[in-house]
Formats: structure tokens, C-alpha cells, sequence
């Protein structure tokens, strides 16, 4: 099987290798077009019953006898429309090579210039996620990419420093370990997205949608994630310490062992969330939503924090800090030994 695939993959290479030459692209679209010629031709005989081969006709005649019957004045247009058509789907490969060296061009050449605002800049970078182009380790720092759609992109170790992505679409958009320092990411599309280990500090991400995002052990130390939707967000070791998430929706979230000191967390939604081992040492909530939250194995959190909130009472905590609460401590379940 290993080797039915290697066989496979050299006949590919081989087969790109030769769409390269100009001469075969030419040779093969009139071969291509021939035949087809040959097959509209033999239908077209057999509708209106007309006989090219008899029957004393051997395989060899008879094909030979197909062919010939396709060699007429009448057909050259037909033929030369076929070819032409043939010959545009087998040059794709070499357009799209093209498209996509012109629009690095493009990229290029506006970073060189160091040009903030550049349309064209936009569109190329648009034009080489669509063709399914990695974009890692792009060093666009500064940029002006208002509302562009980069959806699904490759960003990996991405240099977006303090560009401006107002209202992007970077849904599903992989930004592990991309530079992300000061950028505006105001009201921005990261859903699903990857930015694990990526540096945020601070960036703008008011109103930005960061639902189910992955972004543990990422740097958002004084970002600005005010009205941020961030339910079932990953955000396990993430640094947010001095973090504005006023308003912010955190319904669900992983916060596991994440840093939140001094982080202003008033009028939030931490319903569900799991804050297990994070530190929250000055962290605001008043008037945090913290139903069904899980505060078992937090740092630095103190009675006053807690009871500023709403729900309070619903949370789950430590068994020592239930008691300092002067809420009910429900007894540890015992394993049964069989």
C-alpha cells in the first residue's frame, strides 16, 4: 500500500513537472481537443444514423476511419474554440502561481515602503488566504487592515504589532505565537481562533468576539476586553493581570491558574467558569455575575471580593473560604471501598 502511494505521488510530481513546459500544455490541449472533437463527431453520426465504418472493418480501420472524418474546413473553429479552452484549464496552475508571487509583490513592496494604509496591501493579503497561502511569520507591523477577512488563515508567528484589524474576520484564524502588542482589535471576529502564546499586551479587543478561543498562556496583561465575548473561552495560564473586562461575557470560560490581578471584572458574566488555582489578588467584581462559577484553589481572594458580586452564594469554593463566607460546608464525599 506504501508503495502504491509512493508511485502515486511520483506520477503526480512528474505529471506537475511537465504542466510546467509550455510546449506539452500546447501539445496536450490539441490532443485533448482532437478528441473531444472526435466524440462530438461520432455522436453527432450515430443521431442522424449515418455509417462511417462497415462491418467487414477491422478496429484499426474503423477508428482510423473516425478520425479522418473529424479533418474538415467546417470544424477548425470548433476545434480552435476546444483547444483554447483546454489549453486556459491546463495554464490554472501557472495563473495561480502568478496571482499569488504578484500579490507577495504587493505585500512586499508596501512593507518596504513602509506604507500604513495600503488597499492594495488588503486585497493581496485577502487574495492569498483564499488561495490557502500560509501567511506565518507576516511582518506587517503598523498595518492598516480595517475590516479585513482572514478567516481560517495561517498566522502563525504573525508580526500584527500595534496594526489596526477594527473589525477583521479572523475567524478560525491559527495566531499561535503571533505579535499582538497594542494592536486594535476593536469589535474583531476571533471565534475559534488559535492564539495560544500569542502576545496581546496592550492590545484593544473592546467588543471583539472571542467565543471558544484558545488562548492559554497568552500575554493580555493591560488589554482592554471590555464588552469582549469570550463564552467557553480557553484562557488556562493566560496573563491578565491589569485586564479591563468590564461588561465582558466569560460564561464558560477556562481561566484556570490565569493571572487577574488588579483586573477590573465589574458587571462580567463568569457564570460556569472555572477559575480554579487563578490569582486574584485586587481583582474588581463588582457586581460580576458569578453564578455556578468554580473559585476552589484561587490565590489571593478575599471575602469582600466575592460578596461585591451577584450570586455569590451560588459559586463553589474552598471548604476553609465557604466558612469565612458564612455559607453551609457540605461534607467531602467519602469513596466506597467494595
Amino acid at each position: 500500500m506504501i508503495k502504491i502511494t509512493r508511485i502515486i505521488r511520483k506520477i503526480r510530481e512528474k505529471a506537475r513537472d511537465l504542466l510546467d513546459i509550455v510546449w506539452f500544455r500546447v501539445f496536450l490541449a490539441i490532443i485533448i481537443a482532437y478528441f473531444l472533437m472526435l466524440t462530438f463527431s461520432h455522436i453527432e453520426q450515430w443521431n442522424k444514423g449515418k455509417i462511417v465504418c462497415q462491418s467487414q472493418d477491422s478496429l484499426l480501420q474503423c477508428f482510423y476511419k473516425q478520425a479522418l472524418s473529424v479533418i474538415e474546413l467546417n470544424n477548425i473553429e470548433g476545434f480552435s474554440i476546444l483547444a483554447a479552452a483546454t489549453l486556459y484549464l491546463l495554464e490554472s496552475r501557472e495563473r495561480r502561481r502568478n496571482t499569488i508571487y504578484e500579490a507577495w509583490q504587493v505585500v512586499d513592496n508596501a512593507a518596504a515602503a513602509n506604507v500604513s494604509t495600503s488597499y492594495a496591501r488588503i486585497k493581496a493579503l485577502k487574495d492569498l488566504n483564499q488561495y490557502g497561502v500560509s501567511l506565518k511569520a507576516l511582518d506587517v507591523p503598523n498595518a492598516d487592515l480595517n475590516e479585513i477577512d482572514l478567516a481560517g488563515a495561517d498566522l502563525r508567528m504573525a508580526n500584527l504589532s500595534y496594526a489596526n484589524l477594527i473589525y477583521a474576520n479572523l475567524r478560525e484564524a491559527n495566531l499561535n505565537d503571533a505579535q499582538l502588542e497594542g494592536a486594535n482589535l476593536s469589535r474583531a471576529i476571533l471565534k475559534d481562533a488559535n492564539l495560544k502564546f500569542a502576545n496581546l499586551n496592550g492590545a484593544q479587543l473592546e467588543g471583539a468576539s472571542l467565543a471558544r478561543a484558545n488562548l492559554s498562556n497568552t500575554d493580555l496583561g493591560g488589554a482592554n476586553l471590555g464588552g469582549a465575548d469570550l463564552r467557553g473561552a480557553i484562557l488556562k495560564c493566560a496573563d491578565l493581570n491589569g485586564v479591563q473586562l468590564e461588561v465582558a461575557n466569560l460564561t464558560g470560560a477556562k481561566l484556570e491558574g490565569t493571572q487577574l490581578e488588579g483586573a477590573d471584572l465589574s458587571d462580567a458574566k463568569l457564570e460556569g467558569a472555572n477559575l480554579n488555582n487563578a490569582y486574584l489578588l485586587h481583582a474588581n467584581m463588582t457586581r460580576a455575575n458569578i453564578k455556578n462559577a468554580d473559585f476552589r484553589g484561587v490565590h489571593d481572594l478575599c471575602v469582600e471580593q466575592v460578596q461585591a458580586a451577584n450570586h455569590w452564594t451560588e459559586a463553589r469554593y474552598d471548604r476553609y473560604f465557604c466558612i469565612q463566607l458564612g455559607l453551609p460546608v457540605h461534607p467531602e464525599k467519602s469513596a466506597t471501598h467494595i
